[in-house]
């Protein structure tokens, strides 16, 4: 470590780099070369100053700085040390930081200014920082001179710029030497809690500015659409796959708005939209998409909450929970009004908390009062306009219906099941590594499997991939066996006791290349059922293949009338077909034929057993038959058959028929 004397430069051009100098002599000792490096003329320095603290200044060589000397400028000599004080170097250009995803300034006006009110435009000042910046390294707190040229007075002015708070996502590639960063890091991480106390400014780090001399100084507009979406995103590299249609009506209806600057905002009157709903069908991927959109967009980190965690025993306790989650927000947008950076808040299984109010039990009350906390921060009157929610629900009949009201979750995307291109997707991005790693076999053929996977979620594909993988592995191993065993007994058979020692030794370094072909996916078809395919449970208590005979014609055409009655193209919407007969004539059984042949996705059969399984309370069994046309209702092709349909329709107890189940096969 080196020690220097804090001197006054005489070059005022030196004052907006914020750089540190010292003599070419000096330079060497602090960063002494390294064999191969290329020659450099300035590098990142460790400054240490009083009371343990430090701070990161990149060092460059001034030849007019005498010999043991240091160059500080007015800001820097403020918080290093005075005129004539000692300060201590090291080298820290083997250091990593964490790159600046987001960074805030507070600005004042550096120089004494008497002229009229000052109005720069926030680009302006972001293009100076990423012009003049980049590499260098701040902690909060830290101060930098901002020289900006102003052109209704054509002077350039000094702005000061203190760091208040920053992002940080994922870490520089600006290291040398594993062992030191290991140490550095260990050492950070103890003092820091984990959380970065400095970060590295990048090309892609996106500022906030925030005025505090108000009467002198203005900061116009807002992040443009460069400072909004993250450069270079690919949906296949964050796992999307599927749902590019959902994609791109999420970001026209979503997010559009908060590209334009603060002004077109105020001068068009326009609202941002402050919630999405995602809803769907378990595995669809709406977790997926909400966690990815916090990766594409510049905004802080996400705060992703599962609706259960805001849920708690003590009074009023949940309601904090939810004050608790919107309070950066409130603090950011009451600093910086329409300036302020979006806030992204999360909400897994947000049918946990905003059921519909006055259907919770309990006496309590506490959903119905998460319920009006929750509608109080997004829409209440001190609403705010920097931030979005996001809710994921399997159950969007559950919630309030206030909650989808314009202003609170007004914009609601259904993640339904991928379709044939959208499971071939959703299978390209799964086996990307495979076959990226030789692993996959030649014979694969995406698009067949895509094609036979009918109504598989994307979370069951991902199923169906390890399973395949599985069953790859356990061949391989089992080959890998069956060679060890094969040479054991050819070494008996020829009485040669070095060579069975060696194989016995060495067996385990025999290995069998894995690849995973098309018929392990086949089998891993079979292995891994989807929810919303065929009830072979049921389908398969009825003895298909004893029962069914073929006695010519008039069977052959009633088989193609009830199995592609439901075709595309046959008949839009829903089309019911009523086999009629004597009981024991084989109605049920040429059913569940037909279904089995049909090529159907989707079958469900409704029966007295089925009813058996219900509820008897009648609210219990209307919503297991809503949830059964529901579930149909995704499916792209869906058949249900009923078994002893008069059952379905006895009289209630008040003696009109059973209402709800004939509206459900009318509508």
């Amino acid at each position: 470590m080196a020690q220097f004397t804090v001197a006054q430069g005489k070059d005022v051009s030196l004052t907006g780099t914020n750089k540190l100098y010292i003599c070419k002599e000096d330079f060497v000792k602090v960063f002494p070369p390294v064999s191969g490096e290329k020659v450099v003329d300035e590098k990142l320095a460790r400054v240490d100053i009083k009371e343990g603290k430090e701070f990161f200044f990149i060092v460059a060589i001034n030849k007019d700085v005498k010999k043991d000397e240091i160059i500080l400028n007015k800001i820097q000599r403020d918080i290093l040390g005075k005129i004539g004080e000692k300060l201590k170097l090291s080298d820290a250009s083997f250091l990593r930081f964490p790159t600046a995803d987001n960074i805030a300034f507070e600005l004042r006006i550096n120089d004494v200014w008497k002229g009229a009110k000052l109005s720069f435009q926030s680009e302006i000042l972001t293009n100076e920082m990423r012009d003049k910046f980049v590499g260098h390294v701040l902690g909060i707190g830290q101060r930098l001179i901002v020289k900006i040229f102003n052109q209704n007075t054509n002077q350039s002015i000094n702005l000061d710029a203190t760091v208040r708070s920053f992002d940080s996502r994922g870490e520089s590639a600006h290291y040398s030497g594993i062992a030191q960063i290991l140490k550095a890091e260990e050492e950070a991480n103890e003092r820091q809690g984990n959380k970065p106390r400095f970060i590295q400014l990048i090309q892609d780090t996106s500022f906030e500015w925030t005025s505090l001399d108000q009467d002198k100084l203005e900061v116009i507009g807002s992040n443009s659409l460069r400072e909004i979406f993250r450069e270079g995103v690919d949906l296949k590299q964050l796992g999307i796959g599927g749902l590019g249609e959902q994609m791109a009506v999420i970001f026209r209806r979503v997010f559009r708005s908060r590209t334009l600057t603060a002004d077109q905002v105020k001068k068009m009157g326009l609202r941002h939209v402050k919630g999405l709903l995602l809803y769907g069908p378990p595995g669809t991927g709406k977790t997926l998409i909400a966690r990815q959109i916090g990766k594409m967009l510049k905004t802080r980190e996400p705060k992703v909450v599962s609706g259960p965690e805001i849920l708690n025993k003590f009074v009023g306790q949940s309601e904090e929970n939810i004050r608790v989650l919107f309070k950066d927000a409130e603090e950011d947008y009451a600093m910086n009004g329409e300036n302020a950076g979006l806030h992204l808040i999360i909400f897994d299984e947000i049918d946990a908390i905003c059921k519909s109010r006055g259907t919770t039990g309990g006496g309590t009350g506490v959903g119905d009062s998460v319920v009006n906390q929750l509608l109080s921060k997004m829409d209440g009157i001190n609403s705010l306009n920097n931030i979005l929610v996001i809710g994921m629900t399997n159950r969007k009949d559950m919630l309030d219906e206030a909650l989808l009201r314009p202003g609170r979750f007004e914009v609601q995307i259904e993640i339904a099941l991928p379709d044939e291109s959208g499971r071939l997707e959703i299978l390209d991005i799964h086996t990307q590594a495979l076959r990226d790693n030789g692993y996959l076999g030649s014979d694969i053929d995406l698009p067949i499997i895509a094609s036979i996977a009918k109504n598989y979620t994307g979370a069951e594909l991902s199923g169906v991939n390890v399973a395949a993988i599985g069953r790859a592995i356990d061949r391989a191993q089992k080959e890998e066996e069956a060679e060890i065993h094969s040479l054991e007994e050819a070494a008996k058979k020829s009485g040669d006791r070095q060579a069975l020692r060696e194989i016995q030794r060495g067996g385990k370094n025999i290995q069998k290349q894995i690849s995973v072909m098309q018929y392990d996916f086949i089998n891993a078809l079979q292995e891994v059922k989807p929810k919303f395919g065929l009830d072979l449970g049921l389908l398969e208590q009825i003895d298909i293949k004893e029962d069914v005979i073929d006695y010519g014609r008039r069977w052959i055409e009633l088989m193609k009338k009830i199995g592609t009655s439901a075709k595309p193209g046959f008949v839009h919407g829903t089309h019911a077909t009523l086999l009629v007969g004597r009981r024991g004539c084989g109605k049920t059984t040429l059913a569940a034929y037909a279904a089995l042949l049909s090529g159907y996705p989707f079958v469900r059969m409704l029966s007295r057993s089925w009813l058996a399984r219900q509820s008897s309370s009648a609210i219990a069994l209307d919503h297991a038959l809503q949830l059964v046309f529901e579930e149909a209702e995704r499916s792209e092709l869906a058949l249900i058959i009923i078994d002893d349909f008069d059952v379905f329709l006895q009289f209630d107890s008040d003696g009109s028929y059973n209402k709800s189940f004939a509206w459900k096969l009318l509508g």
